[in-house]
């Protein structure tokens, strides 16, 4: 009996194999060809923009003449209605955080900015803070972020745009800290963006 169930298996994957051997595969579907809005175009040769000669000038949607950043303390209600501003826009939205802001710091954006944000651990417009985070810097003094921070912000900063600029570094770090032991102090809300 169990020889039979052996020569059985044996006999059916014989003729699995032979069948699937003698059925032709199905032709590769074609790929759709459409215009693909991704795709590298060609376009002429344009004169170079602001950020041709200053990286600072070089944003996401292209060559900006004067970018701007802003750091924004806000309360709880006016980050609400910041938020919303949003959907018109980032500059409306900024322009709105500026008027509604118990503080502001607010101007030309650069690189070190985004220098201080990644090294002390401060991404995206609000920072993403919790509130056991935001409390740490009720105590931090500058001294102190300046004494364990600062190399490495000036490090990142020359990693980015190839250019050092320390007192520009050191200045923005001083307005971040500023920043965060207000928002801890006071429970306020940070907002921080640019266009």
């Amino acid at each position: 009996m169990r020889l039979h169930a052996v020569a059985v298996l044996a006999a059916a994957a014989a003729c699995s194999s032979a069948h699937s051997r003698q059925e032709p595969s199905p032709a590769p579907t074609p790929v759709e060809r459409a215009d693909d809005p991704w795709a590298a175009k060609d376009t002429p040769a344009t004169t170079p923009g602001p950020a041709a000669g200053n990286l600072n000038k070089l944003v996401i949607g292209g060559d900006n003449v004067k970018p701007q950043m802003g750091l924004f303390a806000l309360s709880r209600d006016s980050a609400r209605e910041v938020d919303a501003e949003m959907k018109q826009g980032l500059e409306p939205a900024y322009r709105l955080a500026q008027k509604l802001a118990v503080k502001a710091w607010a101007g030309d954006r650069n690189f070190c900015e985004d220098a201080v944000r990644q090294t002390i651990g401060f991404w995206g417009i609000d920072g993403m803070l919790d509130a056991g985070e935001l409390k740490q810097w009720k105590t931090r003094t500058l001294d102190q972020v300046r004494r364990d921070k600062l190399r490495e912000i000036n490090e990142r900063h020359y990693e980015m745009i190839g250019e050092h600029d320390e007192a520009g570094c050191e200045k923005t770090l001083g307005i971040y800290v500023e920043g965060l032991q207000l928002a801890a102090r006071d429970h306020l809300v940070l907002r921080n963006f640019g266009y």
